[in-house]
């Protein structure tokens, strides 16, 4: 499917998985470290205080707990090498936003037949209008119980253990609101580590996204209500 797109920020782990199913897949790279700190800030004390400290705290525990080194070494560990997709994302379109015009401008001229996004910013409707077909979403937490970021968090400081997931579901303007085409809880394992369990999110969440990709492009997926 060689007209089948990917909206990703640099994420090569949950690439390397897509590309395994769908090689000549287009990529385009939301790079959020362009994004400004200040609009980073406005956005989220725009969702409300509650929001600002959750994401504060995410930020400041991550950072204690050498975010970077060890989420980079769980990834390889549980996931692979990842280079190639590297690779392959440092060739494709890269933009500060999703939603930016020229983004806009290459999704019309691809034509897409499907596109799969993960984790981006919020899609807005000039983009979902743009690629005239079906936009999927990886998220990497179980809705609609956890959306949102760090999804791999929360369920373990909640001790929700069942609770632990990835969905994929249609691409709308809400945050991870669209109808859920499937949803799996990510099983832990005695040892795992806060990078460990983010890991198995990806790894199973580029599996179950890929599966979900190759039947919507052969018929189409029954979709859940959120």
């Amino acid at each position: 499917h060689a007209n089948t797109s990917q909206l990703v920020i640099p994420d090569h782990d949950t690439a390397n998985v897509l590309l395994q199913r769908f090689p000549e897949m287009e990529i385009i790279v939301e790079e959020a470290g362009r994004r400004s700190p200040k609009v980073i800030l406005r956005r989220t004390l725009k969702r409300g205080l509650r929001v600002f400290f959750e994401k504060f705290g995410r930020i400041l525990f991550l950072r204690i707990s050498r975010d970077q080194r060890m989420r980079d070494s769980a990834l390889l560990r549980h996931l692979g090498d990842s280079s190639e997709a590297g690779r392959r994302m440092e060739q494709g379109m890269v933009s500060a936003s999703i939603n930016a015009p020229a983004v806009i401008a290459r999704l019309r001229e691809l034509k897409p037949n499907l596109v799969l996004v993960y984790g981006t910013g919020l899609v807005r409707q000039p983009v979902l209008d743009a690629a005239s077909c079906t936009i999927l979403n990886l998220h990497t937490g179980l809705s609609p119980y956890y959306r949102g970021v760090a999804c791999y968090l929360w369920p373990l400081k909640e001790k929700d253990f069942d609770r632990v997931g990835v969905t994929i579901h249609d691409c709308v303007m809400q945050l991870d609101a669209g109808g859920i085409l499937a949803a799996e809880v990510v099983g832990l394992e005695h040892g795992d580590q806060i990078h460990d369990v983010f890991a198995r999110q990806v790894l199973k969440g580029g599996q179950i996204y890929a599966e979900c990709a190759a039947r919507e492009l052969n018929g189409g997926v029954p979709r859940i209500p959120q």
